[in-house]
Formats: C-alpha cells, structure tokens, sequence
C-alpha cells in the first residue's frame, strides 16, 4: 500500500477511536439496545481511472443489466443512543465495455463505527447526521467467458461450447462516511450517506488488482428491533 493509502489508513483508524471514546463518555437516557437490519442501492465511482473508463457498473439479474447501481445489506447494534457497530457488505459488478464477457466483482465486510451527532451539535431536526467508518476484508472474482472446441478425451472431438475462467484475488482496506437519516417512525428511517473506501487487492508480487475503492453514493432504509 502506497504511503499516502497509509495516511488514510490512519484517519480512518483514529476516527473509529474517537467515536467509541465520545459514545462511551456519553451518559444514556434511552433505551438503545437494538439491532438494525438495513438493505442499501447507491452508485459507485472507482477512483482508479483506467478501471472507471473501461469498465461498466450494474446490478445483473439473470441476463438483465440494471445499470449502474449495486446493491448490499447490512446489520447493526447500537452501543448508545448516538452510536452503534455496524458489520456490512454489498456486490459491485463490473462489466468491460469493450467485451461483456469478462467481468469483475468486488465484494466488501467492513466492520465499522457510526455516530448519529447529538441534537444540540447541528439543528437538522428532523434529519440525524451521522459520521462513520470501517475496515474488513475483500474480494474480488474476475470471470472471462469464451467459446471453444478441441478434441477431448479418446480422440473424440470436441464442438464448440461456452466456458468460464475465474480467478478470485483478496485483500483488505478501509472506508469512511458521511450522511443523513430521516425516521419515518421509530423503528424505520430512510437515509442517504457518501462513501470513500481504498484497498488493496492481489499481492505485489503478482501485481493483482490494487486499488478499487471509490466514492460512493447510495440510498438505504433502515429498520430497528429491540
């Protein structure tokens, strides 16, 4: 990882601490102990730029594209009444424009910290803006589809038949956020949050993928049980 994913690295590290020392000075008044199950769709936009370029975003259903969304879920425990541990994933499909054949997917987990800042800090009522971050583990699969024909086993020949090669590289990285909530009741919200995550996938000695982080934007509905 090159010094300055370093640096960023290191951002992401002391606001996940400063959050969970702020939460855990913060002296409750509510009941806060709840999960929260949320499904998200956004658009994302690699920072790499030969990447961004050439290849093509989207949801993929079968043989049905629907660009240029991805989609993921995600659950949490609220460890205050302004914060909670989130664990999440989601699938970013990626398409060469030139040749829909071959295809990458990256696949994050990030375990991270978010923090809803108290009413007083920012008057957005009925809106709660919130600031996070994370780090975990991801994959990536690249997928090549070809047609091929040879001979087979015992000199019997072989016709022509669609195939796949895939290679999956993995690796680690780290993402922060910023967005806002909007309760539609006490257990459901709706939100919109900004994403920028950095990684690094495959090892150096075999080159690998590098960095596919980006930016993001997605829309997420939320909701809370005891």
């Amino acid at each position: 990882m090159n010094p300055r994913n370093n640096v960023i690295s290191v951002i992401f590290a002391i606001l996940l601490l400063s959050i969970g020392r702020n939460a855990a000075a913060q002296e409750d008044t509510i009941s806060y102990q709840r999960f929260e199950f949320n499904i998200e769709t956004g658009y994302a936009i690699p920072i790499k730029e030969t990447f961004r370029s050439n290849y093509d975003r989207g949801l993929f259903i079968g043989n049905t594209k629907i660009p240029p969304f991805f989609l993921g879920i995600g659950v949490a425990y609220s460890i205050s009444s302004n914060a909670s541990v989130y664990l999440e994933t989601r699938r970013l499909n990626n398409l060469l424009s030139s040749n829909d054949r071959i295809s990458v997917a990256v696949v994050p987990v990030l375990l991270g910290v978010r923090y809803y800042l108290p009413e007083g800090a920012i008057d957005m009522n009925p809106l709660k803006l919130f600031i996070g971050g994370g780090a975990g583990f991801y994959w990536a699969r690249v997928s090549i589809e070809y047609r091929t024909n040879g001979v087979g086993p015992g000199g019997v020949f072989v016709p022509i038949v669609d195939a796949q090669d895939a290679t999956n590289q993995y690796g680690f990285g780290a993402q922060g956020e910023i967005g806002v909530d909007i309760p539609a009741s006490e257990r459901v919200s709706f939100g919109m949050r900004l994403t920028c995550d950095i990684n690094r996938l495959g090892g150096t000695s075999t080159g690998g993928l590098g960095n596919l982080g980006g930016f993001g934007i997605s829309g997420t509905f939320r909701i809370r049980m005891e």
